[in-house]
């Protein structure tokens, strides 16, 4: 039989999901407690993605938990402090060019403070997470719905058909009465007249 792509790479993934692959994440969460570094927060934010993707492409709510690990490795702040500071390292790494006669308006805005990039950039992930959870809640209880309406109206259809199946029956059996009561006045007055 032949796969799509989208099973191949599902199966693919499958593979990469074995218990070895979530060893590893638990030994790299482990050393980023005990002394946080740019590449290995960045290597378990890649694996958690990892996650997120596989199980939202089967659909498994457990996405859920991997996202808020996430959020969690992002809001740290020593992990947040790594990742400022490696960009600070790459920015002033960069070559600075001479300074220009410029005027007001080509001046950049005033810079904020390390604690308050990381403020507003923890305050912008942390907004796009509760829109993501909030859209994904609005679907979830959607389906719900669904299911519950489905639900209803298949039991009030099989309730139905019960009754109506009820009924017949107990009509049949109404008219067989009704029919051994004739059978049997029949047969008394058949009797009576041959005794008379």
């Amino acid at each position: 039989m032949r796969q799509s792509n989208n099973e191949k790479s599902l199966s693919t993934q499958e593979n990469t999901f074995d218990k070895q692959f979530y060893y590893n994440l638990i030994a790299i969460e482990k050393t980023i407690i005990k002394e946080p570094q740019l590449d290995t927060v960045q290597q378990a934010l890649a694996m958690y993605r990892k996650c997120v993707e596989y199980f939202d492409n089967i659909q498994d709510p457990i996405k859920y938990y991997f996202l808020d690990k996430i959020q969690n490795a992002l809001s740290e702040t020593k992990t947040l402090m790594l990742i400022m500071n490696s960009k600070s390292e790459v920015e002033s790494s960069k070559t600075i060019s001479p300074i220009k006669r410029s005027s007001i308006s080509d001046l950049p805005p005033p810079l904020l403070s390390d604690q308050q990039i990381v403020d507003k950039k923890l305050r912008s992930k942390q907004v796009t997470l509760q829109i993501k959870l909030h859209e994904a809640a609005d679907q979830h209880s959607q389906i719900l719905n669904t299911m519950v309406t489905d639900f209803t109206t298949n039991t009030k259809s099989t309730d139905q058909k019960v009754r109506q199946d009820l009924n017949q029956q107990a009509d049949i059996i109404q008219a067989r009465i009704l029919k051994r009561q004739q059978s049997t006045k029949m047969k008394g007055c058949s009797s009576m007249q041959t005794l008379l």
